[in-house]
């Protein structure tokens, strides 16, 4: 079944600058905890994909389901390389 969801580019106040800061907060989260904190990978990089599923879910309005989808893909295509090596 596939999910009829429309993405909108702009959903904070239509301002594409506003958006795009809040796009790239997982970004900034992952870097943060990595040269601030001083974290472990896989720490900052669980704390970058949570961060990206509450703004994929909370300000661009993604349903869960296609979170947790993408979320699943996003790790299969990250593990296969390493796997077949």
């Amino acid at each position: 079944m596939t999910a009829a969801w429309h993405q909108v580019y702009t959903p904070l106040s239509g301002s594409l600058a506003l958006s795009a800061l809040a796009a790239g907060c997982p970004v900034f989260i992952l870097l943060i905890a990595l040269g601030v904190f001083r974290a472990p990978a896989w720490k900052a990089s669980l704390a970058g994909l949570f961060a990206a599923a509450v703004c994929a879910t909370a300000v661009f309005g993604m349903p869960v389901r296609l979170m947790l989808a993408s979320a699943g893909y996003g790790a299969a295509f990250g593990l296969f390389p390493i796997a077949w090596i």
